[in-house]
């Protein structure tokens, strides 16, 4: 599509920076497919840091808003979606910020790296999975995104320190327990 097709539609707005996010987001309008939710939602959030640049002081964007904004709903994102295949890079692209980019803010306003967060998110969704349902470990293990109970089981160890086995025999009668169902010994 033709650049001047997308004309500064606010005087004083960089055309430069905003022209190819309107490109963008023209072309990606009717796409579906994993993140485009996400992908969208940033485009908009670049195009209205581009606006509230031109009020700000001295022409400094307010990017911290934007920053901060970009890294919750990458974590609301993690959270609804930790059983897929989540990378840095897949945030980053649904951001439209660079991956190492990206990952310092995530690092910064999360204190952990994405992969860091991703592990304890799938680890505490184990963790309730494993007190509250008889479920096996390779269920649990593909019901919170792990490839096989193996790596599950080395991971949850490590994050926990003990075993997924072990954490069900302590902790696996909390819904009987609420219930009654266990007598005291």
């Amino acid at each position: 599509m033709d650049p001047a097709f997308f004309p500064p539609l606010i005087t004083g707005l960089d055309y430069d920076t905003t022209a190819p996010v309107f490109k963008e987001l023209y072309q990606n309008y009717s796409q579906l497919g994993t993140g485009a939710r996400l992908r969208e939602r940033s485009l908009f959030l670049q195009i209205a840091a581009a606006v509230c640049d031109l009020s700000s002081p001295a022409g400094k964007a307010p990017s911290g808003l934007f920053h901060e904004k970009t890294i919750s709903e990458s974590v609301n994102y993690i959270q609804e979606y930790y059983t897929e295949d989540i990378s840095l890079p897949l945030l980053a692209s649904h951001s439209g910020l660079s991956p190492k980019y990206f990952g310092q803010l995530f690092k910064e306003q999360t204190g952990m790296a994405v992969r860091e967060y991703l592990t304890e998110v799938r680890i505490r969704n184990a963790r309730h999975l494993l007190s509250h349902t008889d479920n096996t470990l390779e269920q649990i293990a593909a019901d919170t995104g792990f490839q096989d109970k193996f790596y599950f089981t080395k991971v949850f160890k490590r994050q926990t320190g003990i075993t997924p086995g072990k954490y069900r025999k302590l902790y696996g009668h909390l819904d009987r327990m609420k219930k009654g169902e266990l007598a005291l010994s």
